[in-house]
């Protein structure tokens, strides 16, 4: 099954949340800014104002030099977050996995939802139809990406959806503006300097080439010209709150006591929270019955987001310890009351952990694998790019699924455009339908020198494995395969 994104973008969002709470300033000039400062600059503004020659990028002061009677209103950003979040309630309707991370612009996987209603073009009515009634104007876009999602209900006026066949991902991209890709404008600039205003034109220079010209903004310029997206998909949890009740037998009066009561449940919970959601827990909710019946709500919060027990029991026992509590505690409820997506660093293979994993799981977590540097380098990697733009190859699904191999099997692999079209395994060469990466892992020129190009490749047949590319040798190996 080829992975599909529907994207429900709210246009104009920013400026159209405002007009639609103050419909008498719709026939007034009006700009939005980054703050209230004279030197604020604008980020968007209506049709009125459009026409008295004022324009995103102007500071207030130069805005107001162009239409004396224009009214400029500073950006709410809590107000967008949480307009966003409705938004977000609402697609979970359609559909259980939204992401909703950017305000405006929810994106919904829509690869199992056709099923559902029929065909693609159904499904992006429905999202039209459920989103259309809170008041603002939508458009939808169906891609195999965010990017081309994004894109693509982009170029729809209000109320309309543009799908993007699947496999056609390249074939779209081709004629669009350099300005719809994502990259600084320093890039912009030196992409019009060069004379370069289609993506066409930008992927005739070669990835290599855009690596090594614009470093951070190449590798996104590279893949974005084949179709392809490095962006994660990070749906966000139904509205159904998980919860663990506990009631204890005798009442508990010390902090370390309620702790070790609190290891198995909070282990339950992040366990059902990890089969319904790909993010990691950033907020803990514990209410705490009392002896005297009364309750007592305390909320925990760890920074990154994780799916460890163990620094969640360690921020626990600090914020109880704090607690001052009328008496001993009978009964606890824990929930998770905030989500946030993992960072790359949690999903590698640490083989610190490996000491620490319980036996019972040895079997299906990829942490317990014995760690052998020579087959996968994970803990001496030296990137490309810095880390706020690389992500883990596993960081779009649960890593549990993949087996290694006790060794990197050598395989043919066909190249074409530097894209694996064909690979072939158990003596059969099969065309690939679907790839993700690559993902670039070099380093140990100190001891043992290695540079890999990895990929996630899925074949005709719906077979999923992970390949990389020894550069130093030039040859293809597989690393293993997902369930």
């Amino acid at each position: 099954m080829h992975k599909r994104v529907a994207c429900c973008l709210l246009i104009n969002f920013s400026l159209e949340r405002i007009l639609t709470e103050q419909p008498s300033l719709r026939t007034q000039p009006v700009a939005l800014a980054e703050g209230a400062h004279p030197a604020a600059l604008l980020v968007a503004v209506n049709e009125p104002a459009a026409q008295s020659m004022v324009q995103p990028g102007l500071t207030i002061a130069q805005a107001h030099t162009r239409c004396e009677h224009l009214v400029v209103l500073p950006r709410d950003d809590h107000a967008e977050q949480k307009l966003t979040r409705k938004v977000v309630r609402t697609l979970q309707r359609v559909g259980p996995f939204v992401e909703g991370t950017r305000r405006g612009i929810c994106f919904l996987e829509a690869a199992g939802l056709t099923r559902l209603y029929g065909s693609e073009s159904q499904l992006a009515e429905r999202i039209i139809a459920t989103v259309s009634p809170l008041g603002y104007p939508v458009a939808v876009g169906v891609g195999g990406n965010k990017f081309v999602a994004q894109t693509a209900a982009a170029m729809c006026p209000s109320g309309s959806y543009h799908i993007v066949a699947p496999g056609h991902e390249k074939h779209f991209v081709t004629d669009l503006p350099v300005q719809a890709m994502d990259i600084t404008p320093d890039t912009h600039q030196r992409l019009h300097l060069l004379g370069l205003r289609k993506v066409h034109q930008v992927a005739a220079i070669g990835g290599n080439e855009l690596v090594r010209r614009f470093e951070l903004d190449g590798r996104t310029l590279s893949t974005r010209c084949l179709g392809g997206d490095y962006q994660l998909f990070a749906p966000e949890c139904p509205d159904e709150t998980i919860r663990e009740r506990l009631v204890l037998e005798f009442p508990v009066t010390t902090v370390a006591a309620l702790i070790a009561h609190l290891e198995t449940p909070l282990s339950i919970l992040l366990t059902r929270h990890r089969q319904v959601s790909n993010l990691g827990c950033q907020a803990l909710r514990m209410r705490l019955t009392l002896d005297d019946y009364t309750l007592h709500e305390v909320t925990v919060a760890v920074e990154p987001p994780t799916l460890q027990a163990k620094p969640l029991l360690r921020q626990m026992a600090q914020t109880l310890a704090q607690q001052r509590l009328t008496s001993a505690v009978r009964e606890i409820e824990l929930a998770i009351a905030r989500t946030g997506t993992l960072v790359a660093e949690q999903l590698t293979l640490d083989h610190h952990r490996r000491s620490t994993t319980p036996a019972n799981t040895k079997r299906r977590q990829i942490t317990s694998l014995p760690f052998l540097p020579e087959q996968y380098p994970a803990q001496a990697i030296e990137l490309d790019h810095t880390s706020a733009i690389w992500e883990h190859p596993f960081a779009r699904r649960s890593i549990s699924g993949l087996r290694l191999l006790p060794a990197p099997r050598p395989v043919t692999v066909g190249m074409q455009d530097e894209q694996p079209t064909t690979i072939t395994l158990a003596r059969r060469c099969q065309h690939i339908n679907h790839i993700q990466g690559p993902w670039d892992l070099s380093g140990g020129w100190w001891h043992h020198e290695y540079a890999r190009r990895y990929f996630e490749l899925e074949t005709a047949s719906g077979r999923r494995c992970l390949v990389y590319h020894d550069r130093l040798i030039d040859r293809w190996y597989l690393q293993g395969m997902f369930d």
